[in-house]
């Protein structure tokens, strides 16, 4: 599943990144590109680091308004 749309960062890339050693949000933010676009991904991506994440449901309600998502996956 895509955690950041707008950078087509999925979930697997950011536990990879926490496995290998990554343990906050700029952490991602550098390896990754995480969040530097409309941030909406920002409280799915540092709930996976800490172990407990925020519902599908509620990551792609807030990424569905996002207007890079829309150019990038239309």
């Amino acid at each position: 599943m895509y955690v950041c749309v707008c950078n087509a960062v999925t979930e697997s890339q950011v536990l990879r990144a926490a496995e290998e050693g990554v343990r906050n949000l700029r952490g991602l933010q550098a390896r990754l590109g995480i969040a530097l676009d409309c941030g909406r991904c920002a409280r799915y991506a540092h709930g996976l680091l800490r172990g407990t994440q925020t519902t599908p449901a509620q990551c792609e309600r807030d990424c569905v308004h996002c207007p890079r998502s829309k150019e990038k996956h239309s």
